[in-house]
Formats: structure tokens, C-alpha cells, sequence
């Protein structure tokens, strides 16, 4: 027997920041994908989120990139800057080369409360 179930969410009350991978090398090239997703109390996301977002890093990396998912968006791919789609933005994070450590990612929300993310380059 299967079942399916569906819920209509909530109000959007926070981002949720998820990078792709746990290994990061310090070589300057390597990338790390986060994703940021706004989601209710319940934590499902909310897929008509479209709040503009703000990212700044410290540590050794740097921002080379913001996607959404738009193809219609006439926002920029590169900056520090990017609206919610559906609910869903990422941010392309890349290496400095030979300088391995702590990173530290912010992501501010218009609405949302501001979320950081720690993350480590070998």
C-alpha cells in the first residue's frame, strides 16, 4: 500500500543553509555550493519565498557566483546579491589557494533573520 501526503506550508519564518560537500581543498579552484532555502516553523520549504538576499564571506574564499534557478531573472549571476525562487537561491563559493581555514558564510534576508554557516578549506 503507498500513501502520499500534502501539505500547504506555512509563512516563510527562516533560511536553512546546506552546502554540497564536507570536503573543500585550499587549492584555488575547488568550489562549494550552498544552498539557502527559506522554510516555515515546520521546516518545509515555502515555495512563494522571494525575498532578496545578501551574502558575504569571511575567511579564506571568495563569492564567483549567485543562481536562483530564474532563467527569466534579469539579476546579475556574479555579486553578492540574489532573490529567492521558489522558495530556493544558491551561492557558488571558491577556494584561496594555499590558504586552508576556517569559512565563515552570511546570508541576510530582508524579512528573514540573518544565517551564517561555517565551513572548512584542507
Amino acid at each position: 500500500m503507498a500513501r502520499h501526503k500534502i501539505e500547504t506550508t506555512g509563512e516563510a519564518s527562516r533560511l536553512q543553509l546546506q552546502a554540497d560537500r564536507p570536503q573543500w581543498k585550499a587549492d584555488g579552484m575547488d568550489l562549494q555550493h550552498v544552498r539557502i532555502a527559506a522554510v516555515d516553523k515546520k521546516g518545509r520549504q515555502v515555495p512563494s519565498a522571494s525575498e532578496k538576499l545578501h551574502f558575504s564571506v569571511e575567511g579564506p574564499a571568495e563569492i564567483v557566483g549567485v543562481v536562483n534557478g530564474d532563467i527569466t531573472s534579469d539579476e546579475l549571476t556574479v555579486g553578492d546579491t540574489r532573490s529567492l525562487y521558489r522558495g530556493t537561491a544558491t551561492v557558488i563559493l571558491r577556494s584561496k589557494r594555499d590558504m586552508p581555514g576556517k569559512v565563515t558564510l552570511t546570508v541576510t534576508g530582508e524579512q528573514l533573520k540573518r544565517q551564517t554557516l561555517q565551513l572548512v578549506t584542507q
